[in-house]
């Protein structure tokens, strides 16, 4: 898996194809600013592409490609970085979808014309978010959608809940879609295991072993981990007081060096 945008005049499709690096094995983060060249390239390697609406809205990295002519049969979705966008793949659904929906519109609307209807579903970006990321894993066969045979990974929505009451009884991935939350949950099964019921988190029972330390095998509930991962938090924030990285400018201006961009080019 390799992120991808588009360097200057430079198609990085390119440089990773004139290193035969392009092939099945091979998913594109982002892949944004993808040329006719780019797309009919990585269609003819099979590669993938794993867009994620969230961040790529946010850091300007250009509209999700997912439904770019010739990309919506070799993309899915992700959600790529927890800590700034929701970590839930029904907000990147949305996202997405009404992202393009914008970007259409306002083509029509250049025009000097009016958008009279969509052309694009619920079930467009429900297949991107389901199916077509097992395709991008090649796990297709295990997971994506319910079959006999095929891993047990379900979610089951509330469709009574407040957000989704009414919108379920008339489009069940519509309501999804635009009106679900991780709170619309009710149950989640992952390879026959439930770890969600009722609406909660089920306790956990791990068992870590390493090679010259045995720890017994515990069962952990969701508070507990919610404590420790708060504890690291303010660790974390502790550590950046007490070494005085605190100038977020500063902070920003370093990490960029770091990769070596040109600071001229950020505003």
């Amino acid at each position: 898996c390799t992120g991808l945008t588009k360097t200057g005049d430079d198609s990085l499709v390119d440089l990773l194809d004139s290193y035969g690096l392009l092939g099945p094995d091979i998913i594109l983060s982002h892949a944004t600013h993808l040329t006719s060249s780019d797309v009919e390239k990585l269609s003819k390697a099979k590669s993938w592409i794993s867009s994620t609406p969230g961040s790529e809205l946010q850091m300007a990295h250009g509209y999700p490609v997912c439904f770019q002519d010739g990309c919506s049969k070799i993309s899915s979705l992700g959600i790529d970085c927890h800590s700034s966008t929701s970590s839930d793949i029904v907000t990147a659904m949305r996202l997405g979808l009404q992202a393009e929906r914008a970007r259409r519109n306002e083509e029509v609307i250049a025009s000097g014309k009016t958008p009279r209807s969509l052309d694009l579903s619920v079930q467009d970006v429900f297949r991107l978010a389901t199916i077509q990321g097992a395709r991008t894993l090649h796990m297709e066969d295990k997971l994506g959608s319910i079959k006999v045979g095929k891993l047990a990974d379900l979610v089951i929505f509330d469709g009574t809940s407040p957000g989704m009451i009414c919108a379920s009884e008339q489009d069940p991935v519509a309501a999804i879609v635009f009106h679900s939350s991780i709170r619309d949950v009710e149950t989640v099964i992952v390879d026959g295991q439930v770890r969600k019921k009722h609406g909660r988190l089920t306790p956990v029972e791990i068992g870590p072993s390493f090679p010259e330390v045995h720890i017994p095998k515990q069962t952990v509930e969701w508070g507990q981990v919610a404590q420790k991962l708060v504890a690291s938090r303010q660790s974390i924030e502790d550590a950046r007081v007490k070494s005085g990285a605190t100038d977020l400018d500063s902070l920003v201006s370093a990490s960029l060096k770091l990769f070596h961009a040109d600071l001229a080019r950020f505003e």
